[in-house]
C-alpha cells in the first residue's frame, strides 16, 4: 500500500494509519504521501482466539499452535 503511493501505481488508499504499526512506513515514505483526513479515530488492534482453543492466555501461548 505504502509503496504504490509513493510510487504513483495507485492513487489512494482508504484505510487507518495506526502510528506504532505503520510508524516506520509514514517516516519512510514521508513527503511521497499525502494524508487527506482522518478516517477513523481511537482505531486498536489485537488477537481473539476461537473458543476451541483452550488454554490460549497470551502471544506466548500461541507460539506452537
Amino acid at each position: 500500500m505504502w509503496n504504490s503511493i509513493a510510487n504513483g501505481s495507485s492513487d489512494a488508499s482508504v484505510t487507518a494509519e495506526l502510528p506504532v504499526t505503520h510508524g516506520l512506513y509514514a517516516k519512510k515514505y514521508k513527503g511521497k504521501y499525502v494524508q487527506l483526513r482522518k478516517n477513523l479515530k481511537g482505531a486498536q488492534t489485537g488477537l481473539a482466539v476461537p473458543k476451541y482453543m483452550k488454554n490460549i492466555n497470551t502471544v506466548d501461548d500461541l507460539k506452537n499452535k
